[in-house]
């Protein structure tokens, strides 16, 4: 069975994509698997069956923002002869994208041309934003509307984002299939002979957008004395006014660190103690937020502070995971941390380990989605 991953946009920045990529990988022949996508540099690794065809470059992840109109258009012209080149050369086959417009550009090509052999499937990783659309965000919407019956599988990973999808785009023809951007269980060992004593090292990964809890979190940390000694780590990408207001807090125990390689966040990872996910309720991206740093967290045993959103309670099954508290409220959010800095110990890595790998482990979802190959699209 041949795959086809295309995207007017890049995988390179969704860790999931690279996941799946591996797997189905396991699943095909020898280089059987096209990725089609612009191209950020210094990213994700994949698989060497993976046969990658760039329609842009990007140098790094802020020039995905920074794109000119004949960028544009041109790439939806590489897009485009990809994607029908694929389509003639393979009657038979997976085709995957993570974005609208390409999506509407696959179920167009299939009206069209015919190519009813092939199978498509829509993984969603953003929302549209009522609020923010554009013309253009309304016009791929009612495309979608008048094609989706030729849809074959919509990915999502977040159970209210998938209720909300089928709202605005009317009843769902198609299967649905609930894949958390979740990662795989991580195999070394906690260091158990860690003395209960050590300093915490408290850390937010990834991007911190201005307008979440970044300036309540600064609150907090800056006045968390008398339990036991502490280090706060900013690691990855801040934009100017938010990186502005972390260093004017001018505290001596908090580490900026630049963005990094996917590859390289392992090294951090392991000595991380507690987790902080900043998303405030600023639009349903965020609201049904479903952030796979969290998995990440939990799957190196690191427990996880964040707000009570929608896209949150539900995952939060488990007390020894972390703590979902008001951060609106200082106190609470305080205390929370407090609470988590003195609690833990050195059996906490491994407990949280064990929860994730039991229930949230990638494994778990791909197993269901090689049944949905299996049943409907390669036999």
């Amino acid at each position: 069975m041949k795959f086809g991953f295309f995207t007017i946009s890049t995988f390179d920045l969704i860790p999931l994509c690279k996941h799946i990529t591996d797997h189905v990988c396991l699943l095909s022949d020898e280089n059987s698997v096209d990725m089609v996508q612009c191209q950020v540099a210094n990213t994700l690794e994949y698989h060497n069956k993976v046969r990658k065809i760039s329609i842009g470059e990007f140098a790094g992840r802020t020039d995905v923002r920074l794109q000119s109109f004949q960028f544009k258009i041109a790439k939806y012209f590489k897009l485009i002869y990809q994607m029908i080149r694929f389509q003639i050369k393979n009657r038979s086959a997976i085709c995957y994208t993570v974005d609208l417009p390409t999506l509407n550009i696959f179920l167009l090509i299939r009206s069209l041309f015919f190519f009813n052999r092939n199978y498509v499937i829509y993984h969603q990783f953003e929302i549209l934003e009522p609020d923010a659309y554009t013309a253009y965000d309304r016009f791929n919407l009612a495309l979608f509307k008048m094609m989706k019956k030729r849809l074959d599988l919509f990915i999502c990973p977040e159970a209210n984002r998938i209720e909300y999808f089928i709202e605005i785009s009317g009843k769902a023809t198609y299967r649905t299939y609930l894949f958390p951007n979740t990662t795989t269980p991580t195999h070394w060992v906690a260091d158990t002979h860690i003395s209960n004593d050590k300093t915490i090292t408290i850390a937010h990964i990834g991007t911190a957008v201005g307008g979440h809890y970044t300036q309540q979190f600064l609150e907090v940390i800056s006045d968390l004395d008398g339990i036991r000694d502490y280090k706060v780590q900013f690691i990855g990408y801040l934009p100017t006014e938010v990186k502005n207001l972390v260093q004017s807090y001018n505290l001596p125990h908090l580490e900026l660190i630049d963005d990094l390689p996917h590859k390289k966040l392992q090294e951090y990872y392991g000595k991380i103690d507690i987790g902080i996910i900043l998303y405030k309720d600023l639009g349903i991206n965020y609201k049904y937020c479903a952030p796979n740093k969290l998995y990440e967290y939990w799957a190196n045993g690191i427990y996880v502070i964040a707000h009570p959103l929608d896209g949150l309670v539900s995952i939060f099954a488990d007390d020894k995971l972390g703590k979902l508290c008001d951060m609106d409220n200082e106190a609470e959010f305080k205390n929370a941390v407090l609470s988590a800095m003195e609690e833990w110990d050195n059996n906490t890595r491994v407990q949280i380990m064990a929860i994730f790998e039991e229930k949230y482990s990638i494994k778990r979802y791909f197993e269901g989605l090689s049944r949905i190959l299996s049943e409907q699209f390669i036999n």
